[in-house]
């Protein structure tokens, strides 16, 4: 998402990202670590 290196962009995609994960992370019930990566993976897929 960020091809300019421009430190703005940089952080929207952070941001971005973040936003992304959290949406498609509240709805899980994770109990422990491994399923915490599995779905953290998933969900930047």
């Amino acid at each position: 998402m960020n091809e300019n290196n421009n430190p703005l962009e940089y952080t929207i995609a952070e941001r971005v990202n973040g936003i992304i994960k959290q949406g498609n992370l509240n709805c899980y019930q994770v109990d422990c670590m491994r399923e915490a990566s599995e779905l953290l993976t998933l969900a930047i897929i």
